[in-house]
């Protein structure tokens, strides 16, 4: 039994039931990433601005320039204060050779940094999302200068990764409401969309409208007698496909039609045994 195919008003809420969630998810999906971009940037910036202040403290380039590292060292207290009050996963001050004068650990403190300081140490100023012996964590480089201006070491501050993804969880919840409600107000038009498409053709189908086109042609074509029907200026609007086919402007019923000048809906019908319908 061959299977009736959806009704045209199903398939229609079907397909833009599907578009509108792929672009409902698509949406989502890009606002997400911008989302979390755009607060890697700020924590980078944050980051930044911190290594700035720590840098600009008078007399902390000379210490890390002349000094030797050490975990009970002025240094170190000086970057767990900032640590502490900023809510910073670390602030890493290194000398020239990239060897530790601060850290979380202090264990680590004499050890050379774990990330490339080439940039800060070449004198410029890096932010980036790096990972670290703490972890993933939106990273700002500066260098660090003595009292005549030279560079002689780096100031790292990294701000935990975690803290990004909390806040983005924190503000993902009102773009799930916003694309909720445009996934259901598409749903919602897709169905109003349906339900207008099954009662405006008198709730057939086009596969049904088709068959009946073919019934009606069927029957005009079996009938014996001639069917013709003529609008009000006179033209065929139904006739018989075999008489116009084979007479064209020459067959009867057309010339039949031309004199004729009745309504839209006026048929004119031509008996078997009249010598007009041969």
């Amino acid at each position: 039994m061959k299977r009736r195919p959806l009704r045209l008003a199903t398939q229609t809420m079907l397909l833009q039931v599907v578009v509108v969630a792929v672009v409902a998810g698509a949406g989502f999906t890009l606002a997400t990433l911008l989302l979390r971009t755009e607060l890697e940037r700020q924590y980078e910036q944050r980051a930044l601005a911190i290594a700035r202040s720590v840098a600009q403290r008078p007399g902390l380039g000379d210490e890390v320039g002349a000094g030797t590292p050490a975990a009970t060292g002025e240094v170190q207290r000086y970057a767990e204060q900032v640590r502490g009050a900023n809510d910073a996963l670390f602030v890493v001050i290194a000398d020239r050779d990239g060897i530790r004068f601060s850290h979380t650990d202090p264990r680590l403190i004499g050890e050379h940094v774990s990330t490339d300081p080439s940039g800060p140490l070449s004198g410029r100023e890096v932010v980036r999302v790096e990972r670290g012996t703490l972890g993933l964590s939106a990273r700002g480089k500066v260098p660090l200068r003595d009292w005549s201006g030279a560079v002689v070491g780096e100031v790292s501050v990294g701000i935990d990764a975690e803290e990004v993804d909390n806040r983005l969880r924190e503000l993902l919840p009102a773009a799930e409401i916003f694309t909720a409600l445009a996934l259901a107000a598409g749903v919602g038009g897709a169905a109003l969309l349906a339900v207008r498409l099954k009662r405006r053709p008198f709730g057939l189908e086009p596969t049904d409208l088709a068959d009946l086109v073919r019934e009606q042609v069927a029957v005009l074509e079996g009938v014996r007698d001639g069917v013709l029907a003529v609008d009000a200026e006179g033209r065929v609007s139904v006739a018989p496909q075999g008489d116009v086919m084979t007479n064209g402007a020459n067959s009867p019923l057309t010339r039949r039609s031309a004199r004729s000048r009745r309504s839209a809906s006026s048929v004119a019908r031509c008996r078997g045994d009249d010598p007009h319908c041969h």
